[in-house]
């Protein structure tokens, strides 16, 4: 079994599966015969990255809101408190 081998009779068609397959981690040891099999798995691929990373700006947002909040309150208890001694 030859490791570094390689095939030229892969298509521009390949080469973008791969491609996918490689930026999304999925792998590519079993990949599909066909270009209607190539699209959905590489649909597939695509919908679970935006799935898995969806719910980072919300968090985001949520923690830059409480935060913001926080410091709003620690600016005014420390006036308030530097205000009555």
């Amino acid at each position: 079994m030859c490791v570094f081998c390689f095939d030229l009779s892969r298509s521009f068609v390949d080469s973008f599966w791969f491609a996918l397959m490689t930026l999304t981690t999925v792998g590519y040891d079993l990949n599909p015969a066909t270009m209607l099999g190539k699209v959905t798995g590489g649909f597939c691929a695509l919908l679970g990255v935006f799935i898995l990373t969806l719910p980072i700006p919300i968090v985001v947002n949520s923690f830059a809101s409480y935060y913001k909040n926080r410091l709003w309150r620690n600016e005014v208890c420390g006036f308030f408190v530097g205000f009555y001694e």
